[in-house]
């Protein structure tokens, strides 16, 4: 599957201009209707943005290329079929982040109240919340891994808080824009860093100079702890700030009974 997502735009530019020399190149060498929509599909290219090109104009506009091509019926109807699956398949979207849930995560969200955010809301976060619990399943699975790791999770109950955000994120959709560092900047890093680490780790034989790099990874986990633990703390603001309010409220009924 192409994840669009995870190119950054002047790449996804530069992707998009080569792909529309390729079909230029490819409409002026076959010509004809084939070629003259090929032609139309880039002059409209020029003006749209490199994801949609990408994603919707190039692969219709060939699809469309296909059925002005003239070519015997089975040919064409195969160029087109072809086209289409491709594009599919390519860029198949998960739905509602559901496929990549784990079971702890589908009960959490039954009783998740989204009464409060539009259905792209809804679509941004189940998309986002899927993609996390994915990576946390990842990481919980690794950090289980090596005896380093495992001290490391219980003296800085990562998993723990990180479980936690979730199940607050689960509670209150809502809360995810205060937990925007936690799922696009915190888990990301520690899923890329621990994977990279245990590549490290479970080597037969490990230099010095590689333990050294182990250490200096472990620090960095610990620290991407603490910023779970903010995150933690983040989300649950609303609930301290309401126990504050109604503690304030009871001292001054006692102090007004007295």
């Amino acid at each position: 599957m192409l994840d669009l997502k995870r190119f950054d735009k002047k790449t996804l530019t530069i992707i998009k201009w080569i792909t529309l020399v390729v079909m230029a190149g490819l409409g002026q060498f076959v010509g004809g209707a084939f070629g003259d929509t090929l032609l139309i599909t880039i002059l409209i290219g020029l003006f749209t943005s490199p994801k949609f090109n990408l994603k919707y104009l190039l692969p219709w506009g060939l699809g469309l290329a296909f059925l002005a091509s003239g070519l015997p019926t089975l040919v064409m109807l195969a160029g087109i079929i072809g086209v289409i699956a491709g594009q599919q398949i390519l860029f198949k979207k998960r739905r509602s982040g559901q496929a990549k849930l784990s079971g702890a995560a589908v009960k959490r969200l039954e009783k998740a109240d989204f009464s409060a955010l539009t259905k792209r809301d809804v679509a941004v976060f189940n998309e986002v919340y899927s993609e996390t619990d994915a990576q946390l399943t990842d990481i919980k699975r690794w950090l289980g891994k090596t005896k380093g790791l495992i001290k490391l999770n219980e003296e800085t109950q990562l998993m723990y808080y990180a479980d936690a955000v979730m199940q607050e994120m689960a509670k209150e959709p809502a809360d995810l824009m205060r937990a925007n560092d936690f799922v696009y900047k915190t888990v990301p890093t520690l899923h890329e860093l621990l994977a990279s680490y245990l590549e490290i780790a479970q080597h037969e034989i490990i230099s010095d100079a590689q333990k050294e790099e182990l250490r200096n990874a472990r620090a960095v986990i610990r620290d991407l702890a603490v910023k779970v633990q903010a995150a933690y703390l983040a989300v649950t603001e609303d609930d301290v700030a309401s126990l504050r309010d109604k503690v304030s409220v009871a001292k001054r009924t006692m102090e007004d009974t007295l």
